[in-house]
């Protein structure tokens, strides 16, 4: 089959199906079971190989050449019937079914809208007994948009299925580094990358000693170690946004962790150490000038409030919680205060004892 098939410069090409099935499109020698060539000019492009399916509409009225009925196409064959051209094409029984499992009332020989796909490759098992005629979908576009990779039922626009374990589903991810090996005495250059991988299902230790058998992974890495392993690429989840107080995650190379913004916990928060950066601490207590209360007048405040000078109350800390640096800090200046205190009491009792001491002397 040879049809016209212009190039950017306006000279025909040709369309060239062989006798083994061979299509190509531009070009005389396909290299494959289907090969489109061509060049798209500078100032305009289009595309090169389109596939479209035209929607058809249920029970639409005879003769519209856009309708399905459960017995098949409703299009005629001119002449295919002596009593009349309204006897419908014999049915289409679907290649493909989306499900294996056909509802009740709903016969095979019904196309099924919106449900085969526009594009499916596949690789199908030899009927060796075992499991005769088995396809194992790689890649299907359906016309609602599911794509998948790996299976022929997608879930979601993309649908993507991985192998075993420490297998990722999908990577991530941009050239990082050339290293070269050799192979049968030849260098070879090869290339990692800096990339993000998606891992479903993790052996025990799998990429990182952290990692447990069957746990699911994100997994990082700059590509720049042995075997493309990280050695200082982070990772950041973070919000697109240029306010230099926004907040995010980054996890570094070693996998120690910054948050900067809130963090709520809802449960226990177990650690081996807390480290908190207050900006100020209570030294100041100890100052010249630094005003103490009277012993009088904290007894005051706690008769009248019921707690603390300059703590918070009972009820703002179950109104608010309890922010755990800070508390720490209001709590160091209440024992520096009470240092001062012990001090005080401390230097009336030896006046105390040397004024007993001297009238016991008289």
């Amino acid at each position: 089959m040879i049809g016209a098939w212009k190039n950017r410069l306006g000279q025909a090409g040709s369309v060239v199906a062989f006798t083994d099935s061979a299509l190509g499109i531009g070009v005389t020698q396909p290299e494959g079971k289907a090969e489109v060539f061509y060049c798209p000019s500078v100032q305009q492009d289009y595309p090169g190989l389109v596939l479209t399916r035209v929607q058809c509409a249920i029970n639409a009225p005879p003769g519209s050449g856009t309708g399905i009925i459960p017995g098949g196409f409703n299009d005629v064959l001119p002449g295919s019937n002596p009593e009349g051209p309204t006897d419908p094409i014999a049915a289409i029984e679907p290649i493909h079914a989306y499900t294996s499992v056909t509802p009740v009332g709903f016969p095979l020989n019904q196309l099924r809208s919106n449900q085969q796909p526009l594009m499916w490759a596949r690789v199908q098992t030899p009927a060796t007994g075992i499991d005769p005629g088995k396809n194992d979908a790689r890649f299907v576009v359906y016309p609602d948009g599911r794509s998948g990779i790996n299976v022929a039922d997608p879930r979601c626009a993309l649908d993507v299925r991985g192998f075993g374990a420490n297998t990722p589903a999908a990577i991530f991810g941009t050239n990082a580094q050339r290293v070269a090996v050799t192979i049968a005495g030849a260098p070879l250059p090869m290339r990692y990358t800096r990339h993000v991988e998606v891992v479903p299902h993790l052996g025990h230790q799998g990429y990182n000693t952290i990692s447990r058998d069957k746990d699911l992974g994100i997994i990082f890495t700059d590509g720049m170690g042995n075997e493309g392993t990280n050695v200082a690429g982070a990772l950041v989840i973070a919000p697109w946004n240029k306010d230099q107080n926004a907040g995010g995650l980054r996890m570094d190379a070693n996998g120690n962790t910054e948050l900067r913004g809130n963090l709520e916990v809802r449960g226990k928060l177990l650690c081996n150490g807390f480290v908190s950066k207050p900006r100020w601490w209570p030294d100041y207590v100890f100052e010249d000038n630094y005003r103490l209360l009277s012993l009088d007048s904290v007894a005051s405040f706690i008769q009248y409030n019921r707690h603390l000078p300059g703590m918070p109350s009972h009820q703002q800390i179950l109104k608010q919680g309890q922010d755990i640096g800070l508390i720490q800090q209001l709590q160091q200046e209440k024992i520096e205060e009470l240092m001062l205190y012990v001090l005080q009491l401390n230097q009336e009792l030896n006046e105390l004892r040397r004024t007993v001491r001297n009238v016991s002397n008289q």
